[in-house]
């Protein structure tokens, strides 16, 4: 059973499509958001070293990996990236010590754990996406799916590229809402009482502000720069970004956390 990340492109989630610029910019924000989950959720999760755990990206997997050395938890069994993935995106250092894996098909009932993250939500993507991390979990095996509800970093993005006349690729999405995301999962094969939605924020202040203000800029300017537009965007970037962060006093990421148990 093949899984792969939806956030890609949802509406062909068995083919890997070229990285859109504002899912790149993304990146920062999601990484952000998985730690605070694991910060709390991870201590309920029995993660050990019999743990196999499946994940969507390299991206999930290092944070993962990361996360479980400094806290302090013995490295897993395997930590398994699933889809088309090139090896070359991770550590080798941390693929080691972690045991990553980047595969193409993932065993049913080979994980005992399941990370996986939606940037840009569709019903058809997700449900896709669900169905496969069932198949893939052990029984008892517990699935921990984030689905972005409202994310900062995509509407400065899209006002950098509506205010340089440059066509916004990732157009309309859908809302996902807490009953439809529960109401998915059951269909994946999920039991309706071994499945839990709760909201998800993250508030970024302060230092990891200021980084991620510094990575979005290294986005917009590594794509402006190829199409000619200079630094024409950088006082919508900057505009933008005040406005948001005067509005929650700083970043707020807003999604849901979807866990859920074979």
């Amino acid at each position: 059973m093949m899984i792969l990340q939806v956030s890609r492109n949802p509406s062909q989630p068995g083919k890997m499509a070229s990285k859109d610029p504002v899912v790149t910019a993304l990146e920062p924000a999601r990484k952000i958001l998985l730690q605070q989950v694991l910060n709390e959720q991870g201590p309920g999760l029995k993660l050990n070293g019999e743990s196999t755990i499946l994940t969507c990206s390299s991206q999930t997997a290092e944070t993962l990996a990361e996360w479980l050395w400094k806290n302090k938890y013995d490295m897993p069994r395997g930590i398994v990236v699933s889809g088309e993935t090139a090896e070359h995106e991770l550590s080798p250092e941390l693929q080691r010590g972690a045991n990553i894996q980047v595969v193409s098909q993932v065993q049913d009932g080979s994980s005992t754990h399941a990370f996986s993250h939606i940037d840009i939500y569709s019903q058809r993507g997700t449900s896709e996406l669900l169905a496969g991390i069932h198949h893939g979990l052990a029984p008892n095996g517990t699935a921990i799916v984030t689905c972005m509800k409202r994310n900062p970093v995509e509407v400065i993005m899209k006002s950098v590229f509506s205010a340089t006349g440059r066509r916004n690729s990732v157009g309309g999405r859908e809302s996902a809402m807490e009953n439809e995301l529960k109401s998915l999962a059951m269909q994946a094969g999920f039991e309706s009482e071994r499945v839990k939605v709760l909201q998800e924020n993250v508030l970024v202040t302060g230092q990891a502000l200021q980084k991620l203000k510094d990575d979005v800029e290294r986005t917009c300017d590594g794509i402006m720069g190829q199409s000619g537009d200079s630094h024409s965007w950088e006082s919508t970037l900057d505009s933008t970004w005040n406005r948001e962060v005067e509005k929650a006093g700083g970043v707020l990421i807003e999604s849901w956390l979807l866990v859920a148990k074979k």
